[in-house]
């Protein structure tokens, strides 16, 4: 009997993420790989790059999906240009965006809202790795509670973000989860 395939998690946070963090990234990416959900991210510097960072070092590049605002391997940052080669070499999957290194800043900002729509619209949750810089994911966040996604966030250094409508639970629990938020509508808010 053929297994069904598990929903899509999106793993998104702040590009200035510090390496820190990355344990925790790292700890809910192989807790939802365990759990045989397939992943998606958006390539970038910070939280972004801890996922694919631990899909590699688990051997696992084959069970995500990155939505690129870029069209082609030079236009990301050099700093993980090598990784994101190697992570499509191990069976990674890449979208590509429409942006080339000399997109303007106005159309570049276009897209990278536009690739966090499409990540949302695949994905059945997120999971947000936030700080004070998180403006990106915010945006992220707010897309994914207005089509009734699953979302919790592990804010660093921060609060998670008002979202009007929602409120946010701790999570109590030890593990991966500790340290994280998850969003409920509020009371008088339509479900």
């Amino acid at each position: 009997m053929e297994r069904r395939k598990k929903a899509c998690v999106g793993i998104v946070g702040s590009r200035s993420l510090p390496s820190v963090c990355e344990k925790k990234v790292r700890d809910v990416v192989s807790y939802l790989l365990q759990k045989e959900y397939r992943l998606s991210s958006g390539g970038a510097v910070g939280a972004d790059q801890f996922c694919v960072e631990a899909l590699l070092q688990q051997g696992q590049s084959s069970r995500c999906v990155v939505y690129s605002p870029w069209r082609y391997y030079s236009a990301f940052p050099k700093t993980i240009q090598a990784m994101m080669k190697q992570f499509k070499e191990q069976g990674g999957s890449i979208q590509w965006g429409p942006c080339g290194a000399n997109t303007s800043y106005p159309v570049a900002r276009l897209a990278f809202l536009n690739r966090n729509k499409i990540l949302v619209d695949n994905c059945t949750g997120i999971v947000a790795f936030i700080n004070k810089d998180s403006r990106g994911s915010i945006f992220t966040i707010k897309e994914a509670l207005k089509r009734r996604k699953k979302v919790v966030v592990f804010p660093f250094e921060c609060a998670p973000p008002s979202v009007l409508g929602f409120v946010w639970h701790k999570i109590r629990c030890a593990g991966p989860w500790q340290g994280s938020f998850v969003a409920k509508p509020s009371k008088g808010a339509q479900s």
